[in-house]
């Protein structure tokens, strides 16, 4: 029976009394230590800080759980839990009583406790907030006779003796769940791989030496259990994972998937290493509960026998964390058919130490270096070391029946066929072949110093040498031939190198003329910034002024004018630094696209209201939008800065009274915008460089601007994926048509 499942048959809680015969006698009056008052202080003297100096403590708290048959019991207050041992052996506590104790602290094995315990029931409490901590840190006893919470999946399932059993994974450790008193015998089948939180008292598990090596839970009924989730009834329903491609299997999880392919080996400790469609796998096959008397109900798994190579099957089981194959663990199968057994495949030494094989059946041959007994437990074997190449690998048999190998000669060749084991180390991997049978390890031959990779090495330099001087003497006689060649070449190189240093001082030339050009826009950026907010700025500081001086003889009507023009003129200079900055964050990619739903009739209706009350009805602008038949798609703060900068240039540029025309249709997945004015037009030698940053054509006179409106609305449209194109006649008027795909999936453009 393994260890961990005994605690199944056992009676609860031998640590707790182990020490309490050794407890000192009471000290004489003038050496007693002061009064414990809550469990901490008494967790804090330590098991032997107990047992040396054994404190009085007066406790008031709550049961957790009570030993059915025994004075035992686990007490909790507001700070830990401990174990009680009641002075009055008929005392029969209960969990959720409200008691008070006073007795002595103890040293137990794994923690201090309270004995000779003198108990006063004063009613009921509720159980206490249960403490989540982690099962490693419980596993080594941190958390002895505490009220604790543990997630986990629920395993399997035992009824005996009143005691309802499960056996939980957590986070890849197992531990017991004992649930007392539980008198309905049930075994509810559908809890099997629920995930599931359990409450109870935390006892620690100890081998022979005392060494903890695991925990138990006990909960007091059955009501300290509360499902997460629930998972099919039958486990073998869910899609089967590749071995190969998904991730899930090489990290740790305490859910089950399954996996189906053709066995390998079957081991006789319960390992089944299989190979799938794309990759190998092991499982190590789940221990039920073990059966602690006849009366006990326990869920009936048929018997699996020894499973035979190539027997075709489907497995559950919970990945654990490893670097190659999968490694599967509390494990189930069933056999779908029966097959011919598998190939080994033929490894190399550097598929061994890629770890490609790991988990996978091989032959491999190799030099015997030893052959020496070792021992497992109670269990004796042969062990082979072998060498491939510069790796040194051990062979062992699958420790079964017969655990003996043949004798071989020292410095022999064999070719051996087995399950090869990979496993990862700081500075080098161990590789492991565990042989299934004896007669799978063969002898080929006696090993050569000839045959050994250190010759074959030597052999091997030896030929690159005389291949080297033969290629010397070749080379030799190639020279002056190739230096003939190479006059002719760098003849000609030089000619080459004339034309490239003429296209050099040619492409030097453009980019200086380029940045000429950029320093001129510059400058000109520069003088128009200045002069478009010396106005402004003119006009704030007059009217300023004279509020300053003259505002009581000012009428309100006068003032009002005054600070209407202080208004005006801000919102001018603010524009104009609006334009600069928002340049600024359409060249840095710091304007996103953002497409949404849109009604194209009522946006383009309300932008013609707005430029209409901001040019204080300069000119007449007439909005005529077609019927699109469908919903439009944009990007709403993008074309508003497109035609705002549009329709603003085509009033700002038209004689008052002149009307603009703004016009919407659909063409295909597209929407087709059109601004058209009767204004001063754009010279033809300036129409390439209208979108450049900074350009004003000539003939603006002194109309203000920046230069950057239309720069702005060239990047909008770009980053909608559409474009922009404009006729214009000097004198006569312009056109700008917008070509956007507002009626499709847009991809946002990189600008």
């Amino acid at each position: 029976m393994p260890w961990c499942h005994r605690v199944c048959a056992r009676p609860l809680l031998f640590a707790g009394a182990v020490f309490i015969l050794a407890s000192p006698p009471p000290r004489a009056i003038a050496d007693v230590p002061p009064l414990l008052t809550n469990v901490q202080q008494v967790l804090d003297l330590g098991a032997e800080g107990a047992r040396r100096s054994p404190h009085t403590a007066r406790l008031r708290g709550v049961v957790t759980f009570a030993v059915e048959g025994s004075a035992l019991a686990y007490f909790q207050d507001a700070t830990a839990g401990i174990q009680v041992t009641c002075s009055n052996a008929a005392t029969l506590l209960i969990p959720g009583e409200l008691v008070e104790l006073e007795g002595r602290a103890g040293g137990a094995l794994m923690a201090p406790t309270l004995i000779d315990a003198r108990v006063r029931v004063l009613g009921t409490a509720p159980m206490p907030e249960p403490r989540r901590v982690p099962v490693t840190r419980l596993a080594t006893g941190d958390a002895y006779g505490q009220w604790v919470a543990i997630e986990g999946v629920v395993r399997d399932i035992a009824w005996n003796a009143g005691k309802r059993i499960l056996f939980i994974s957590s986070g890849g450790l197992r531990f017991h769940t004992v649930m007392q008193p539980c008198a309905d015998s049930a075994l509810p089948t559908n809890w099997i791989d629920a995930r599931v939180e359990v409450r109870g008292v935390c006892s620690t598990d100890v081998n022979r030496e005392n060494r903890p090596v695991g925990f138990t839970l006990y909960a007091p009924g059955t009501n300290d259990i509360t499902f997460l989730s629930l998972k099919s009834a039958d486990p073998f329903s869910q899609p089967a994972l590749s071995v190969k491609s998904d991730r899930r299997l090489r990290h740790q999880s305490d859910d089950r998937v399954k996996v189906a392919g053709a066995v390998l080996f079957h081991s006789a400790d319960g390992t089944v290493y299989l190979r799938t469609d794309n990759g190998p796998a092991e499982a190590r096959l789940l221990v039920p509960l073990a059966r602690a008397g006849p009366k006990g109900r326990y869920i009936d798994r048929q018997a699996l026998p020894r499973l035979a190579p190539g027997t075709q099957v489907e497995l559950v089981g919970a990945p654990t964390d490893t670097a190659f194959a999968p490694v599967l663990r509390d494990a189930e199968l069933r056999v779908v058919r029966t097959g011919p057994p598998l190939a080994a495949v033929a490894a190399s030494e550097a598929g061994l130490l890629s770890g490609e094989h790991d988990r996978d059946l091989v032959t491999v041959k190799a030099r015997l270096l030893t052959q020496a007994p070792r021992e497992s437990g109670a269990a004796r074997y042969d062990a082979l070391v072998l060498q491939i190449g510069d790796t040194i690998l051990e062979a062992m048999p699958a420790l079964g029946p017969s655990n003996s190998l043949p004798v071989l000669p020292q410095d022999c060749y064999v070719e051996a066929v087995g399950v090869c084991l990979v496993q990862p180390g700081e500075f080098k991997r161990s590789i492991r072949l565990l042989l299934r049978d004896p007669p799978e390890l063969r002898l080929v031959g006696q090993w050569s110093a000839w045959r050994s990779p250190e010759a074959a090495k030597i052999a091997g330099v030896a030929a690159a040498l005389g291949l080297a001087a033969v290629g010397w003497i070749w080379s030799l006689r190639r020279r002056v031939t190739k230096g003939t060649v190479e006059l002719a070449l760098t003849n000609r190189s030089l000619r080459g190198e004339v034309e490239e240093r003429k296209r050099a001082e040619a492409d030097l030339a453009r980019a200086l003329d380029a940045e000429k050009e950029l320093s001129r826009l510059k400058s000109r950026f520069v003088s128009i910034v200045s002069h478009e907010f010396r106005t402004p700025l003119g006009i704030i500081m007059s009217s300023a002024d004279i509020l300053r001086k003259y505002t009581d003889r000012l009428a309100p009507e006068r003032r009002a004018e005054h600070l209407q023009e202080i208004h005006d003129a801000t919102r001018h200079m603010a524009g104009m630094m609006e334009q600069a900055l928002l340049l600024g964050r359409v060249e840095s990619g710091g304007l996103a696209f953002t497409p949404a739903q849109l009604d194209l009739q009522s946006f383009c209706e309300k932008l013609a209201d707005e430029q209409r009350s901001a040019s204080h009805a300069r000119c007449p602008i007439v909005v005529q939008v077609a019927d699109f038949g469908g919903q439009a798609r944009g990007d709403e703060a993008l074309l508003r800065h497109i035609f705002s900068n549009l329709l603003s240039n085509a009033v700002k540029y038209s004689p008052k009274g002149s009307t603009v025309i703004f016009s919407v249709e659909r063409a295909d997945h597209d929407a087709v915008f059109v601004v058209r004015d009767r204004g001063i037009g754009i010279p033809a030698a300036e129409g390439a460089r209208l979108f450049t940053a900074f350009h004003r054509c000539a003939n603006v006179g002194e109309v203000p601007g920046t230069g950057l409106g239309l720069l702005i609305v060239k990047r909008c449209v770009e980053l909608h994926g559409g474009s922009i194109t404009f006729e214009s006649q000097e004198g006569a008027g312009t056109t700008f048509t917008v070509r956007l795909p507002l009626f499709r999936t847009v991809e946002p453009a990189q600008v």
